[in-house]
């Protein structure tokens, strides 16, 4: 296949200030990433998620990458800097390299009368695809701030970059690959390959969001009701889904039930639907 062959797309690679959008080109390789992201099927989420993940790392050199889901709500609150956004999935592309209380403890941080400046030009950006260097954000002197220092001394932290994919007004999907250890920090040129391979995956994201129920805020669904719902989306039957998860009819029933009143659907064919694009846009 020749390169030229291939879609190119736009992208707004770094603040808005510092340069125009430009086009960006897809590589044979970014091509047979989405081609094989379609091979998934729906109970393999997670699975997907982790390749993509994986194949992000090892097109611009990242050590590990996480997937980050954020919703925007009770945009009134007074004095709120981050206008009513806040994290509220996390999935993690290499486990062993994060502690969950860390996290925690770092998402916790979202609620502070004064938050890190880093969020503050997150929230900014918000609205549309980009992709950006953390030194984008950020000067030289907020590498040596307490939250940067906390982060380098709980993984030797060294430098991160940021792919976001808005979903609708109220969420958004990070992508964020992170060096670590005595690793040069990305370049421009990784920045702008990062958001070549991810721009075209809206859809993709867009379906990881509703797997985890982001779009329905505070009623976000269980981790036994989200492996339900993966398997509603497959063929299988109910009582499939409950020897599959050696679970009773009755209460794999329970829990479809409880599914469908949570995505607002009548049944199985709503939730289909909901599936292949009807109720969410993607920008």
């Amino acid at each position: 296949m020749n390169t030229s062959d291939l879609p190119t797309t736009d992208v707004q690679s770094v603040a808005p200030s510092a340069r125009p959008q430009k086009e960006l080109t897809v590589t044979p390789a970014m091509a047979q990433v989405w081609d094989t992201l379609l091979q998934f099927e729906a109970a393999r989420y997670d699975e997907a998620l982790d390749y993509l993940l994986s194949e992000l790392c090892g097109l611009i050199n990242g050590t590990t990458a996480f997937w980050l889901g954020a919703l925007r709500v009770n945009t009134h609150m007074p004095g709120d800097q981050l206008l009513g956004w806040s994290p509220r999935v996390l999935h993690l592309l290499h486990t062993e390299l994060s502690d969950s209380s860390f996290i925690k403890q770092q998402f916790a941080r979202f609620n502070e009368t004064e938050p890190d400046p880093s969020m503050l030009e997150h929230v900014k950006r918000a609205g549309r695809f980009r992709a950006y260097l953390q030194t984008d954000i950020v000067d030289e002197q907020w590498y040596q701030s307490d939250y940067y220092l906390a982060k380098k001394a709980h993984n030797d932290l060294s430098d991160r970059l940021y792919i976001v994919t808005p979903l609708n007004e109220d969420i958004e999907c990070y992508i964020c690959v992170d060096k670590l250890g005595e690793q040069p920090r990305f370049t421009r040129s990784d920045c702008d390959n990062a958001a070549a391979l991810l721009r075209g995956l809206g859809w993709f994201q867009r379906q990881v969001s509703l797997s985890y129920g982001l779009h329905i805020g505070t009623a976000a669904i269980t981790a036994t009701e989200r492996r339900v719902l993966q398997l509603l989306l497959t063929e299988s039957s109910e009582r499939q889904i409950a020897a599959a998860l050696n679970l009773t009819y009755n209460t794999v029933h329970s829990y479809v039930t409880t599914i469908y009143r949570k995505f607002d659907v009548k049944g199985r064919a709503g939730l289909t639907a909901l599936w292949l694009g009807q109720g969410l846009s993607v920008r």
